[in-house]
Parts: structure tokens; sequence; C-alpha cells
């Protein structure tokens, strides 16, 4: 929600940076969400249809559904120890207290803007670089 002349001009900031905005009047602020949005404090809304939001619990669960569904096996609470390489090769993991091997065609780390340096351990050719928020990384094997 925004006051007076405020949404107009970021409206037009966005048209000029080639993103669609549209400003909305109260009324057509409230329409899509009445329950959400107290119609006497609306005074506008700048709408941006290719914005979103996402639940990050929800979609992990079935992103995990959809992968166990697929033929992922997860490990919760197991810390890893290391990746496992052969002739060149990610073959697995090395978890808990003994280093249990975990044999696997595919590896993903899922550790967050980190995951360069353990595949780095294992000479994988992603690049690496500054992490930064927002980014993933997916190893394979060569």
């Amino acid at each position: 929600m925004f006051r007076g002349s405020r949404g107009r001009g970021r409206g037009a900031h966005g048209r000029g940076l080639g993103v669609e905005a549209r400003v909305l009047d109260a009324a057509e602020a409230v329409a899509p969400a009445p329950a959400l949005v107290d119609a006497e404090q609306a005074l506008g809304a700048l709408h941006i249809p290719s914005d979103g939001a996402a639940d990050p619990v929800g979609l992990t669960r079935l992103l995990v559904a959809a992968a166990e569904s697929a033929g992922a096996r997860f490990r919760w609470r197991t810390p890893v120890q290391a990746l496992e390489a052969d002739r060149g090769r990610l073959v697995g993991v090395r978890t808990g207290k003994t280093g249990e091997l975990l044999r696997a065609d595919r590896v993903v780390l899922a550790t967050g803007v980190w995951g360069p340096v353990p595949a780095a351990g294992v000479g994988s050719s992603r690049p690496s670089g500054r992490p930064r928020r927002g980014a993933g990384s997916m190893v394979s094997s060569p």
C-alpha cells in the first residue's frame, strides 16, 4: 500500500525498467484479498503481474515428496563429513561420526551459497566465486 504519488512514481520507474506495473485505486487493491486488506485504511497499491511469493515450508515439502517419488532418499540430521570421488567422478558422501560411505549416482549439494566450497574439494569445475544471496549449486559427475 502506498500514499499519494509515491505509488505512481514507483509504477513509472518500474515501467521505465521494462517491468509491467499498474497503479490500483483503493477498491482495486482490496478486491483480490478483502480478508487481508483493511478497506478503510487502503489508499491504493502497485500491481506487478510478474511478482509472486511462495510458502518456503510448503514448497520444500512438495519438493521432498516429488524427489522421494522419483527415488531420492533423504538422511535428515546426518552431517556430511566429505564428498567421495573415485577417478575424478563424484560417487557419494561420507557421513556421521563413522564416515559411512553413501554411494549415489548424483549428489545434490543443498548448502546454499557455500555449495562451491565442498565441490571444489573433489575437483568440480562448477564456477565458484563469492557466495551471494539466492544462489544455489548442484554438482554432477563429469
